[in-house]
C-alpha cells in the first residue's frame, strides 16, 4: 500500500486522540482521514511504501481496515514517526483542529468501553457535541463523544463525566474516578477539574467570588482566548464559538463549582436529579443543594 507521509502523520495523531477505549474507534478514525483527504491537507507530502496483505492497494487511507493495519505495520517499522513532541503535534495539527469535524484540541471520550450495567460492549454515537472548554490556560473548543448501550432496557448513555438512562435523562449518575480531569456541565461548556480546584482555593482562602473569578480569568486569557477561537470560528460555524459567547461567565462557573462539589460526595450512588430555570437554560443549583440535604446529605 502506498500512502502519502503526512497521511501517517494524521493517522497517528488520530490514533492517540481516540484511544482504544473508544468504542468504534477505527471507524471514527477513518472518518477523519477521509475529511484530511478531501480538504486537500495530505498530498503535498512525500510517500512511504508499507507492505501490508490488504487487498485494497489504493492510494490513500479511507476505511477502518486500512488505517488499523497501516497504523499496525507503521508502528513496527517505521517507529521514528512517534517520536513527535506533544508541542511538535499540536502545532503541526493546529489547522486540523479548526475543522468541522471530531478531532478537536481535546477529545472527550466515555466513562468506559463496557456498560456499567451489564457488561455489554458499547456503541458510539457518532456525531459529538462541542462544548467550550475552560482549562487552566485559557480556553478551547473540545468534541465529546456519547456512548449506549443497546443490550440494557435502560439504554445507558455514557460520557465523559457522567451516564444517563432512559427513566429519567435529567437524572445523572458521576463517575467517582479520580483520574478524571474534565468535568462536562453539558453538551455546551466543560471545565478542567484542576482549574475548578484552583477556584476552590481562592474562594475558601482569599474571599473571592465567582464574578471577580471570572474577570480575571477573561482578562488574563484575553488576547490568547480571542486569537484561539477565532480561528475556530472561521471554519466551525458554531453559535457557541462565535463573537465572545465563549468568555467565562459567572453563571457558568458557579453551576460548574457547585455540582462538582456536590457530586463528589461518595453517598451519590443514586444518582443526582437535575433541575433547570424556567427559561430552560440554566441549572437550578439551589434547588439541587436542597434536594440533596433532604435526603440526608450534607454538603460542604
Amino acid at each position: 500500500m502506498v500512502v502519502y507521509s503526512k497521511e501517517v502523520s494524521y493517522l497517528i495523531y488520530a490514533c492517540k486522540k481516540f484511544e482504544e477505549r473508544q468504542p468504534n474507534r477505527w471507524q471514527l478514525i477513518s472518518r477523519f482521514m477521509q475529511g484530511s483527504a478531501s480538504n486537500g491537507e495530505i498530498g503535498n507530502s512525500f510517500k512511504y511504501v508499507v507492505p501490508t496483505d490488504c487487498e485494497d492497494e489504493k492510494l490513500g487511507l479511507y476505511t477502518a481496515r486500512q488505517c488499523q493495519t497501516v497504523y499496525k505495520k507503521v508502528k513496527l517499522e517505521y517507529p521514528y514517526v512517534f517520536d513527535k513532541s506533544p508541542e511538535e503535534e499540536e502545532t503541526l495539527y493546529s489547522s486540523w483542529c479548526t475543522a468541522k469535524d471530531g478531532l478537536k484540541p481535546f477529545i472527550l471520550l466515555p466513562l468506559s468501553a463496557n456498560c456499567l450495567l451489564c457488561s455489554a460492549r458499547l456503541t458510539a454515537i457518532s456525531k459529538p457535541s462541542f462544548p467550550i472548554l475552560y482549562t487552566e490556560k485559557g480556553v478551547s473548543l473540545a468534541a465529546s463523544y456519547t456512548s449506549e448501550c443497546r443490550k440494557c432496557d435502560k439504554n445507558p448513555r455514557y460520557n465523559c463525566s457522567f451516564y444517563t438512562t432512559n427513566e429519567d435523562r435529567n437524572v445523572r449518575f458521576y463517575s467517582q474516578d479520580e483520574t478524571n480531569a474534565i468535568f462536562l456541565l453539558s453538551g455546551q461548556t466543560a471545565f478542567e477539574i484542576n482549574f475548578l480546584e484552583r477556584c476552590t482555593k481562592e474562594l475558601d482562602i482569599l474571599g473571592a467570588s465567582f464574578e471577580g473569578l471570572c474577570e480575571v480569568y477573561n482578562e488574563t486569557f484575553e488576547d490568547m482566548n480571542h486569537i484561539r477561537m477565532s480561528a475556530f470560528a472561521s471554519t466551525f460555524g458554531r453559535s457557541n464559538v462565535c463573537g465572545k459567547t465563549w468568555r467565562m461567565a459567572e453563571d457558568r462557573l458557579q453551576e460548574a463549582w457547585f455540582l462538582h462539589r456536590i457530586v463528589k460526595l461518595p453517598e451519590l450512588r443514586d444518582g443526582i436529579s437535575l433541575k433547570y430555570s424556567i427559561e430552560g437554560h440554566h441549572l437550578d443549583i439551589e434547588s439541587v443543594c436542597q434536594d440533596v440535604n433532604e435526603v440526608g446529605f450534607r454538603y460542604g
